[in-house]
Formats: structure tokens, C-alpha cells, sequence
């Protein structure tokens, strides 16, 4: 049985010129959420201040890696809101 989660074997690359996107954090939410790749599991990193949300759904770029070793973020522009754990194309 391969150690993976679904979220590690999905393709950075969804269609020719589009990305999959893992939503960690959604539209309109105060709390901050972090993919957990050991557990395959969505962690609640922290909570924002009272005033503040965030305006567009958050998340990340599978497959990919920046210069801190975490995935690449991606803010998602949509009309609408998804949930944690969302896969977009």
C-alpha cells in the first residue's frame, strides 16, 4: 500500500494550460488552514484577526515546491466559495 494521500498523486498539470488547485483555505473564512502532508490531512494553522478574512479561496498547487519546501500557493478567483480540501481545475 503506497503511503501517499490522493492529494500527493494528483498531477500538477490538469489539462494544457490549466492547474489543479487544492483549496486550503476558503472565500470569506478567518481560519487559516494548512494541508498536512504526513497525516493527508487539513490542519487549522491559525485564525485571523476579527476584521479580517480571506477575499479569495487559498491553496496550493500540488506537485510543486518554492524555495521554503512548501508547495506553490495559488489564490483561486471564483464567484463562488469552495471548502478545504476542494480540488479545482
Amino acid at each position: 500500500m503506497s503511503d501517499k494521500t490522493p492529494f500527493d498523486r494528483l498531477p500538477t498539470l490538469a489539462t494544457r494550460g490549466a492547474i489543479h488547485v487544492v483549496v486550503e483555505s476558503p472565500a470569506g473564512s478567518r481560519n487559516k488552514y494548512k494541508y498536512d502532508p504526513k497525516l493527508g490531512l487539513f490542519r487549522l494553522n491559525r485564525v485571523l484577526p476579527y476584521e479580517a478574512s480571506f477575499p479569495f479561496d487559498y491553496g496550493f498547487a500540488p506537485g510543486t515546491r518554492s524555495g521554503d519546501d512548501d508547495p506553490l500557493d495559488v489564490v483561486l478567483l471564483a464567484e463562488a466559495p469552495t471548502f478545504s480540501g476542494c480540488v479545482v481545475r
